[in-house]
């Protein structure tokens, strides 16, 4: 039986709280992050809001910042088209899977900050430029579109729990879920409220730096949470090529047949350490930049260029691992319904030669070609 109306409202009007309080505490820790993790932090992490000066000010205008910009903006459009385009073979398939869609706004985001930020070095080059109000709704653009993003990266994790938590798997007689863990589905909205409620903070410029880069670190920051949702996801499920030690293994927890077996999708090794590792490889970012700008001679350019580096690698991991997770679910759900049209037919060949008598086998035969 199902609960009572007033019991589905109390827990949705619970959660709904819980996520709220969830996403100002996560928005607030990583504020403090930014300026107390080092004394190169302190240093380097000197809030702005919007207003710049002489002293505290730096921003770079060589090639090295907005050339980099640019190349990872041309990949990530490339990669926001790639996804669209699995999202739209999921859609022409009926397939109740919009993950190719919602990683196409993931990387759209990414590549708006970065050609928006390419076009902001190559521009404004002095600190009474970069307090006009066409710096600010152009830099807002550039972080907004990242704190936007963590809300579509969790909604790409969403959609991969909810079509994986929908397999069950057979031990000792009993069905199990896929998932070793209790993590669970959250549905769009969660995610809708968490990006727009910190591209809000954006706005108004609480995590607005002296150096603007620092912006793009703390809305990084605030990514954290879908971030380890869509690890922890994929890390839940049960595979038949688990990593032993970190993921459960599918064919050890279950007494299901090898035909059974087979119907699960299964998500290569490769593609998910590619996702793990691309979802991951921005941590170091956040305490790597006052370092490199404190202790190091390297000019601004370079390490604008280096973390680049990085920021193209982590990127590309994610880009690659969800269209192709796109691409083994869609490819697995078309070797489906082609083995089960395929049952169909000789279901209907055997049925049609059994009732036809002795012209059985001719009006079977061509009932199956017509078929």
């Amino acid at each position: 039986s199902s609960p009572p109306p007033t019991t589905t409202l109390t827990k949705k009007i619970t959660n709904g709280i819980q996520w709220l309080a969830l996403t100002y505490a996560w928005k607030e820790f990583s504020k403090y992050l930014a300026n107390h993790q080092s004394e190169a932090a302190e240093k380097t992490f000197v809030p702005a809001s919007y207003y710049y000066d002489d002293d505290n000010t730096f921003f770079d205008n060589t090639i090295l910042t907005y050339g980099t910009d640019a190349l990872i903006g041309i990949h990530m459009t490339y990669a926001s088209y790639q996804c669209y385009m699995e999202g739209k073979k999921a859609s022409q398939l009926q397939l109740q899977f919009p993950l190719g869609y919602k990683a196409s706004a993931l990387f759209a985001s990414y590549a708006i900050s970065v050609f928006s930020g390419a076009y902001a070095h190559y521009t404004y080059h002095d600190v009474d430029s970069m307090n006009t109000l066409s710096f600010r709704l152009l830099w807002t653009l550039c972080v907004g579109t990242v704190t936007i993003a963590g809300g579509f990266m969790g909604m790409c994790g969403s959609d991969i729990c909810k079509f994986f938590d929908g397999d069950t798997i057979t031990n000792n007689n009993k069905p199990r879920r896929r998932f070793n863990t209790i993590i669970g589905y959250l549905n769009d909205g969660y995610w809708w409220y968490y990006g727009i409620f910190m591209t809000v903070i954006c706005i108004m410029g609480e995590i607005s730096y002296k150096r603007p880069a620092c912006d793009i670190f703390v809305a990084g920051t605030g990514q954290f949470l879908p971030t380890m949702y869509c690890e922890l996801v994929l890390l839940s499920i049960r595979w038949k090529d688990a990593i032993p030690g970190l993921e459960g293994s599918l064919s050890s927890m279950s007494s299901d047949t090898n035909t059974a077996m087979a119907k699960l999708v299964n998500v290569q090794r490769k593609v998910r350490l590619l996702f793990y590792i691309g979802f991951a490889l921005n941590a170091p970012l956040l305490p790597g930049y006052p370092l490199l700008v404190q202790y190091t001679n390297l000019s601004l350019g370079e390490v604008n260029a280096l973390l680049h580096l990085n920021l193209t690698f982590a990127w590309g991991m994610q880009a690659w691992s969800l269209r192709t997770i796109c691409a083994i679910v869609r490819e697995a759900s078309c070797s489906q319904s082609s083995s089960s049209s395929s049952s169909d037919v000789n279901s209907n060949y055997v049925l049609i030669h059994r009732q036809g008598g002795d012209d059985g086998g001719s009006v079977g035969l061509q009932e199956k070609k017509r078929l």
